[in-house]
C-alpha cells in the first residue's frame, strides 16, 4: 500500500478537489488539520499527524457515499497494510447541472476521472444500459453494472460492438472481466 501511495504522489500533479470529497474528509477527520493528496473515484488518500489514510468509498449515488477509513499501519518486512478505523455513510447534494442517463451522471463521472477518453466513451456508448457505476480509472478500466449482460447492439452481442466502436477511436486491445450477475468491468491493455 505505501508503494503505491509514494507512486500516487510522485507521478501525478493535483487534481481539484470536488467539494463533497473535501466534505467527506472533513466529516470523517472532524476538521481540515490533514492533507489530502489525491483521490481517484474510489478511494481519497491522505496525511494527518505524520500518518497515512485511506478512504475507500462504496456505493456511491448522486446523494450517497458508504465509506471506510483506513490507517496504513507498517508491516515488519518494511511493507504496510491498511487497518480499518471506522465507516459510515455520507450524505451531500450536488447542484442540478449534470445530464443524467438512467440515474448516472456521465459528466459527473468525465469530471472524476479527469476527462479520461476510455472512460467517456464506453459511458457514452452504453448510456442506455448502464445501471449504476461502482469505479471506473484510464489504468484499471470501468466496473459497471449492466440492465443487461446478454444485450444486442444491431444484431451483434455488446462486447463485440463495443469493441469494434473502442477500436475505431484508437483502444484495439479492449478485454472484460464478468462478475457476478450483469457486473463487469471493461479496460484497455
Amino acid at each position: 500500500m505505501k508503494n503505491k501511495k509514494n507512486k500516487l504522489r510522485g507521478e501525478f500533479k493535483m487534481k481539484q478537489t470536488p467539494q463533497p470529497i473535501q466534505d467527506l474528509a472533513n466529516q470523517i477527520f472532524g476538521d481540515s488539520n490533514y492533507k489530502l493528496y489525491d483521490w481517484d473515484l474510489d478511494r481519497i488518500y491522505i496525511e494527518r499527524d505524520n500518518e497515512e489514510y485511506t478512504i475507500r468509498m462504496w456505493n456511491i449515488t448522486d446523494e450517497t457515499i458508504r465509506w471506510t477509513l483506513f490507517k496504513d499501519v507498517p508491516d515488519e518486512d518494511g511493507g504496510s497494510h491498511g487497518e480499518e478505523m471506522d465507516f459510515g455513510l455520507f450524505e451531500y447534494e450536488l447542484e442540478p447541472q449534470e445530464e443524467v442517463y438512467n440515474n448516472f451522471s456521465l459528466e459527473k463521472f468525465e469530471y472524476e476521472m479527469n476527462q479520461s477518453k476510455f472512460v467517456a466513451l464506453v459511458l457514452d456508448f452504453l448510456k442506455d444500459e448502464i445501471l449504476e457505476c461502482d469505479s471506473c480509472s484510464e489504468e484499471y478500466g470501468i466496473t459497471i453494472n449492466l440492465k443487461d449482460v446478454n444485450f444486442v447492439v444491431s444484431g451483434v452481442e455488446w462486447d463485440t460492438a463495443i469493441q469494434e466502436y473502442l477500436g475505431t477511436n484508437g483502444y484495439h486491445n479492449v478485454n472484460f472481466t464478468f462478475g457476478d450477475g450483469n457486473w463487469t468491468t471493461i479496460y484497455k491493455n
